[in-house]
């Protein structure tokens, strides 16, 4: 039925657009290469490497996983590889022979990741080693993310998993998802003793992970429109933490700060994105699902600046690099960096390999990971 559900929004789509080509939106954006800002800052390559075939041309987006000095980074054929973040250098690769439909997901002492025939597999962070692999759960959403021994996975068809480290099932919650969805794959976040997603019909939901019970949910948007397509609320961006707060955003809804504790919400604002924000300084930034780049005040949600020079693209997330905030260009090799505390475009950079899929910040860099598997970092200086 799930499936059925994703190809009649497929079609939709796509009928849609064969009545009218381009939307307004992709006729009126500037072309990139017409986009030249007054550069005030150099930002060079650091390192770059390869990951497999990357997404394998399929529509799946294959986060890394930023952790320690460490990037993990998987590909569609079952390569994962751990990458120094300082240099580039690996530490480990492993190759499986499974095709990958997630990316990589946290855990105290191993990775994990979901296969396309929806199993979870872990892996040992210091060399790669498999050392867990679920049952077949059904098709994943989201990298499965674990903590003290509890792996927490989700499916599209609303069950959540609580798996143990031989990867047995210690509970099973059910949450029925909306007749159409967008399921760009969130993953679960942890605070305390809770896992924290977002769910298709707008909601923050925290469970104890040990046993699945629900401990809060908050409303991120509410469901409304003329038709189902207007009435798609998703919240499919992760969660980002900072300390006991966290940021969310919905799509066709709010960009929220909630408390983890709680899960009362301290501000929101009108947004619609299915892209996890970034936290740099005092600000908040975010793309919207039309191209626009937002700057919120993080400690009471006041917009500070917007930018819409690429109206129509659809853009990565953005990613900090302490003053600075990079985002990618979909579908295309084009970074912009921009300063988060006005706005203003500060560079223009383009990366080795084609196609942007994700873009992660860490202490060293920006870290951008391309569709056929270019894995690389940019920094100022």
């Amino acid at each position: 039925m799930k499936m059925l559900n994703k190809l009649w929004l497929i079609l939709i789509l796509a009928f849609l657009v064969s009545c009218s080509g381009k939307s307004a939106l992709e006729r009126s954006r500037t072309p990139l290469k017409k986009i030249k800002p007054a550069a005030s800052i150099k930002i060079g390559q650091a390192w770059h490497t390869k990951i497999g075939n990357g997404s394998g041309k399929k529509s799946n987006i294959l986060d890394p996983l930023i952790t320690g000095s460490a990037v993990y980074a998987n590909a569609e054929n079952g390569t994962i590889k751990a990458i120094s973040i300082k240099n580039g250098k690996l530490f480990w690769q492993n190759k499986l022979n499974k095709t990958m439909s997630t990316g990589v997901g946290t855990g105290t002492n191993n990775i994990y990741i979901g296969s396309n025939s929806g199993q979870v597999l872990g892996f040992a962070k210091q060399n790669g080693k498999l050392v867990l692999k679920s049952k077949v759960l059904g098709g994943l959403i989201g990298a499965p993310a674990g903590k003290a021994g509890t792996v927490v996975a989700r499916t599209l068809n609303g069950d959540i998993y609580g798996l143990n480290p031989a990867g047995n099932v210690i509970w099973q919650q059910k949450h029925e998802p909306p007749k159409l969805t967008i399921h760009s794959g969130a993953s679960p976040v942890f605070y305390g003793n809770k896992a924290v997603m977002g769910l298709d019909d707008g909601n923050l939901m925290a469970l104890d992970y040990a046993n699945g019970n629900i401990e809060w949910l908050e409303p991120v948007a509410y469901s409304h429109g003329r038709n189902i397509i207007d009435r798609i609320v998703d919240v499919d961006a992760t969660p980002v933490m900072e300390g006991d707060r966290m940021y969310v955003v919905s799509f066709h809804g709010n960009v929220s700060k909630i408390d983890a504790v709680s899960g009362t919400a301290i501000w929101s604002a009108k947004y619609s994105s299915v892209q996890p924000p970034a936290v740099s300084g005092n600000a908040l930034v975010l793309t919207h699902e039309q191209g626009l780049i937002t700057g919120f005040n993080k400690d009471n949600g006041a917009k500070v600046w917007e930018k819409a020079f690429l109206r129509g693209y659809d853009l990565t997330g953005p990613a900090a690099y302490g003053r600075y905030v990079a985002v990618g260009v979909k579908k295309s090799n084009v970074v912009f960096w921009l300063d988060s505390t006005n706005g203003k475009v500060v560079a223009k950079t383009k990366v080795a390999g084609d196609d942007i899929m994700s873009v992660k910040g860490s202490p060293y860099g920006i870290i951008i990971y391309t569709e056929n598997g270019s894995l690389s970092l940019q920094r100022p200086g």
